[in-house]
């Protein structure tokens, strides 16, 4: 119970976030990306990328003493976030509909790592 309690917080805290950055980005809010974010412009030294047009990239990565900062900065930590939705969910600019829809996509994430987890158990205690 207290597993599920925490995976609900951790979704609406990721919800309220994405929608946050998403006003940024489609400019519902005078708030800039800062520097180091910008859009992937098709550019990458790895053969296989899951990156596209409405990826975000930094160009920093965290290392040494000041990486925690880094790390647990709103935009270094939710561009990542963002990268892992859907392109459709992504390309979407009404605010209301995104938020619906990333909700609902969150949810069905979260009912399917639930279920996976539920499944695993059950085959340990067979």
């Amino acid at each position: 119970s207290s597993g599920i309690n925490a995976e609900y917080g951790s979704l609406r805290f990721d919800l309220n976030d994405l929608v946050l950055l998403h006003k940024v980005l489609y400019n519902y809010i005078p708030l800039r990306l800062p520097d180091y974010l910008n859009w992937f412009d098709g550019n990458c030294r790895l053969r296989n990328t899951h990156l596209d047009r409405r990826s975000l990239v930094s160009n920093v990565l965290p290392s040494g003493r000041g990486s925690k900062i880094l790390e647990n900065s709103f935009f270094y930590r939710v561009h990542s976030i963002w990268n892992n939705l859907p392109i459709e969910l992504r390309e979407i600019a009404c605010v209301n509909s995104f938020k619906n829809q990333v909700e609902a996509y969150l949810w069905r994430s979260l009912m399917a790592e639930l279920n996976s987890n539920s499944n695993s158990d059950e085959n340990i205690d067979t």
